[in-house]
């Protein structure tokens, strides 16, 4: 999601919804911070391209909007997610082996 500049600031004449409200709102919707949101949307695309491509998990992090690999990593362990090579076999074992996906963040 890196390129996509997202405000949440309030300008007075726009209408736009105030950072305070739109993060009450999200948690309030999700259970979840705006940031810990837009965390696990990430994290799920990832873990379905860990399942679903060949990808490396330095190109599945970038694909997903992190330019440090070492953030998704960490983000997959703090979620207790089976780690790539779990989540290749598992694949392999039901599915065999699935093509490239071309997504990305801003498609």
């Amino acid at each position: 999601m890196r390129g996509n500049a997202w405000h949440l600031g309030h300008d007075d004449d726009s209408g736009s919804l105030g950072a305070r409200t739109f993060a009450r709102r999200c948690e309030r919707a999700s259970g979840l911070s705006p940031v810990r949101f837009v965390q696990r949307l990430r994290v799920d695309k990832a873990m379905e391209l860990l399942e679903t491509t060949r990808l490396s998990l330095d190109d599945i992090a970038e694909k997903v909007g992190y330019a440090d690999p070492s953030t998704l990593r960490k983000l997959l362990h703090r979620e207790k997610t089976p780690g790539a090579r779990a989540s290749r076999a598992a694949r392999k074992r039901d599915n065999g082996a699935a093509p490239q996906d071309a997504w990305s963040p801003t498609t």
